[in-house]
């Protein structure tokens, strides 16, 4: 079965985020724990994490026969401070 829009942007962020890490030149390997909508989290376990959470999608506007869609989602980085 074919993956939604919605996933299908969910995944495509996910996969950008995953390329957070010390060989692309960043100062953190972030990237290699990614999340989708954790309830409870545990930062001594699970950090450095990045949390990616999807809310509600809402109709913003219908005209010509398209449908214009909204999506809020929210990218949280979770990490120790030395």
């Amino acid at each position: 079965m074919a993956l939604t829009i919605r996933e299908q942007i969910i995944g495509e962020i996910v996969a950008a985020l995953g390329a957070v890490t010390t060989s692309d030149g960043y100062y953190t390997d972030i990237g290699q724990n990614i999340m989708r909508s954790m309830k409870k989290l545990d930062i001594q376990k699970d950090a450095p994490c990045i949390v990616v959470s999807a809310g509600q999608e809402t109709v913003s506007k219908r005209e010509y026969g398209k449908v214009f869609c909204n999506m809020p989602l929210e990218v949280e980085a979770i990490h120790a401070i030395d």
